[in-house]
């Protein structure tokens, strides 16, 4: 296991192989049949304070590689002018610590619908609730009806997602019908983009 671990691109062939031929198997993009009631966020008030959106366009996305920091890994959009806007960056104790997706040489379909960026499928409960789907309330008060994606953690199916990451989604407004994972790559002509209002901080929050 040290020898394979040693090898990124010989651990990126074997979680693609995988998922080619699992994800070919029936059953492989399942979901749960219920899940929480989700928050419906168009019945909201329209005059709450809620900063607006960052809306980029043409945006190309990709499924994960690899992982870094600990538990976090790449994938999503691929952000132009990285590492600048700061709204698209993913915090740990007040430091950005992500890493920009790499293009795909085969960028796929142009999809022309909003998306609202939902962020990274961590299968850690702590860390999902943490820092992972704080961006969904505000996104989800300007677009109630758009698509969320999430990037699945490297190597991983739809069937592999925990059950809690449905009921954290749909208590944070998205129901399971609305949520996109990245399998393949494809051109998001409208994404729309909230910051990461909470994440893990050697600093206490106020009191």
């Amino acid at each position: 296991m040290r020898w394979v671990r040693a090898r990124p691109g010989l651990i990126h062939a074997i979680r693609s192989v995988r998922m080619t031929v699992l994800g070919v198997l029936p059953g492989a993009d399942r979901r749960p049949a219920t899940s929480l009631p989700p928050i419906d966020w168009s019945a909201a008030r329209r005059d709450i304070a809620v900063p607006p959106d960052l809306v980029m366009r043409n945006v190309p996305v990709v499924p994960a590689r690899r992982f870094h920091h600990e538990v976090l890994f790449d994938g999503g959009p691929v952000w132009p002018d990285f590492p600048d806007p700061p709204i698209v960056r993913h915090q740990v104790h007040d430091q950005p610590v992500d890493v920009n997706a790499t293009p795909s040489r085969h960028p796929g379909p142009h999809r022309a619908e909003p998306f609202v960026w939902g962020g990274r499928c961590l299968f850690h409960f702590g860390h999902l609730a943490a820092e992972h789907l704080n961006r969904l309330p505000a996104a989800m008060y300007h677009q109630p009806d758009a698509e969320v994606i999430f990037v699945l953690q490297p190597g991983k199916l739809i069937r592999d997602v925990p059950a809690f990451f449905w009921d954290m989604a749909a208590w944070f407004g998205v129901p399971a019908a609305r949520i996109r994972f990245v399998t393949r790559p494809f051109i998001a002509g409208s994404l729309h983009v909230q910051a990461q209002t909470e994440h893990m901080s050697a600093l206490a929050p106020p009191a």
